[in-house]
């Protein structure tokens, strides 16, 4: 019983430690990032590799990366949206300031919706459930081991 406990708070400890993982793309240089995302064209940041978005530089120090932003603006030029995935640096409460500030491609298109999410590769579609982390798997496996013991 122990050494599952045991197991649990390495397994916990080890995830805490790595950096969170997200899609960093734009609808406009990289179509495949539209609408109708295609994960399997774009790659994935190590979020903690990645600069700060510069509204977060006038604080004078690093954030650490605690999510993935999805912000969805108007069209411009024939296309129904325009949508940049990129990694959030933060507190996941308040969003506010990474929601509100403007796009530097875009800093005229009108924002329709902004969603930050905290595990690895959840900016996909808007709105989509993500998949499952080899963390969340490796928790449930372990809280049914323990549910079997007693």
């Amino acid at each position: 019983m122990r050494f599952l406990l045991l197991i649990a708070v390495l397994i916990t400890v080890f995830a805490t430690g790595l950096s969170i993982k997200c899609y960093q793309c734009d609808s406009m240089t990289q179509p495949q990032c539209n609408e109708y995302f295609s994960p399997k064209e774009i790659d994935a940041s190590e979020c903690d590799d990645e600069d700060m978005p510069a509204y977060l530089t006038k604080y004078g120090q690093r954030f650490e990366a605690t999510g993935c932003l999805t912000k969805i603006h108007e069209g411009i030029e024939g296309n129904r949206f325009f949508i940049r995935r990129s990694c959030y640096f933060g507190d996941l409460e308040n969003t506010r300031e990474a929601c509100e500030t403007e796009d530097p491609y875009l800093p005229y298109a009108d924002l329709l919706d902004c969603e930050v999410c905290s595990e690895d590769l959840c900016n996909t579609d808007v709105g989509q459930q993500s998949k499952p982390t080899w963390y969340t798997i490796a928790a449930f496996l372990i809280a049914l081991i323990f549910a079997r013991m007693w």
